[in-house]
């Protein structure tokens, strides 16, 4: 069942909701569902700022949760050390130190003798977070790419 794009568009039309559909579609299909938190909160960038610390447009930028972890795991592939983190993902000691505590938690990254190297785990969710982030990105949702 929910097998072809079709058979959802009769659904819809049949006025049963996007969110209910999907739903369905996950659970016909067995799949197992990850929920992570750490997708979805934004947190402040330290970037090249004026004088007053916002941007050129008087807003101060922000990046997902998913981008920092993305520049975390990306600087972390040939193994690097915290310092070098920190300004490779632009973060602070304290979110740094939070992050690889969470990375580490979820066995995507590992500290050897205080260098901190991306496991084969973290490149396989880095290729996929990259994917997500792009779709991020052009504004799409996740909803019709499982269509």
């Amino acid at each position: 069942m929910l097998e072809t794009p079709q058979e959802r568009v009769k659904l819809l039309k049949a006025g049963i909701d996007g969110k209910t559909i999907e739903k369905l579609y996950i659970s016909y299909n067995d799949f197992k569902i990850i929920h992570s938190p750490i997708l979805i909160e934004q947190v402040p960038v330290n970037i090249k700022q004026n004088n007053r610390g916002k941007n050129n447009r008087g807003t101060k930028m922000r990046r997902s949760r998913l981008e920092i972890i993305i520049d975390i795991l990306e600087a972390g592939k040939e193994g690097i050390n915290k310092t070098s983190i920190v300004y490779k993902a632009n973060l602070n000691f304290k979110l740094a130190r939070e992050y690889l505590d969470l990375l580490q938690e979820q066995g995507l990254i590992e500290n050897r003798l205080n260098i901190y190297i991306t496991t084969v785990d973290g490149k396989c969710f880095l290729d996929k977070a990259k994917s997500v982030s792009k779709i991020e990105r052009r504004g799409g949702g996740l909803a019709p790419h499982l269509w």
